[in-house]
């Protein structure tokens, strides 16, 4: 693949893909299925025709669970993890304080449900008009999903992320820098996550020494979009 038009076939595929690979491989043998993928491809009446900066727009046949349920009505189940309400997460999550951690509750009559759904994921797109735009505009929780679980407080989560020392391999370095070219955005080795101690990762020697209680270390905290 050399440019962003040899890539665009492939990822306008991966939903009807996704979804023959669960038919074939799992429902036609009658057995469930618990399907982890990034929300935009579970949520239900969500095939923007906006496509995110940069990127192209979601296949007109609709997400995983769409064409899957137009095989199968009522054969599934969507549930949205927590991870705030962005601007509002200090107002309404006080409202999951009673909650027993791990909770997972219909969203269908409540005030979940009734809430604006970019609350829950907070992302922008760019309009036909080259304007940025809210694929989320006027759509509630319980329009795109039937579910929320409910691992605990947003402070109190955390996110794995594979170590940015992976850059330090030319080799991958190089794809991964290609495949950024291919969408139409050069990789910036100076974002947060391929910076260490101040540096681009790519730069040091050897990843340094880690103490007990590096701020450095461990799990990090997900940046949640406000």
């Amino acid at each position: 693949m050399r440019s962003r038009d040899d890539l665009a076939p492939f990822l306008f595929n991966r939903d009807p893909h996704f979804a023959e690979v669960v038919e074939s491989a799992v429902l036609a043998a009658g057995r469930p299925v618990l399907l982890v993928a990034g929300a935009l491809h579970l949520l239900r009446g969500q095939a923007p025709g906006a496509a995110p900066t940069g990127r192209p727009a979601a296949p007109a046949g609709g997400t995983v669970v769409e064409i899957l349920e137009r095989a199968r009505p009522g054969t599934t189940f969507v549930a949205v993890p927590h991870l705030g309400f962005g601007d509002r997460t200090a107002e309404l999550e006080a409202n999951l304080a009673p909650w027993p951690t791990p909770s997972i509750a219909p969203v269908a009559g409540t005030w979940l449900g009734a809430l604006d759904a970019s609350l829950a994921f907070p992302l922008r797109m760019v309009g036909p008009d080259g304007e940025p735009m809210d694929p989320f505009a006027g759509v509630t929780l319980r329009d795109v999903v039937d579910a929320y679980l409910y691992l605990g407080r947003l402070e109190n989560l955390s996110a794995v992320v594979e170590s940015p020392f992976i850059v330090r391999d030319d080799a991958y370095f190089q794809e991964l820098r290609r495949r950024h070219d291919l969408m139409g955005q050069p990789l910036d080795e100076e974002r947060p996550h391929y910076v260490r101690y101040g540096v681009p990762a790519r730069t040091l020697d050897a990843p340094p020494p880690v103490a007990d209680g590096d701020p450095e270390a461990g799990p990090r905290r997900p940046r949640i979009a406000g």
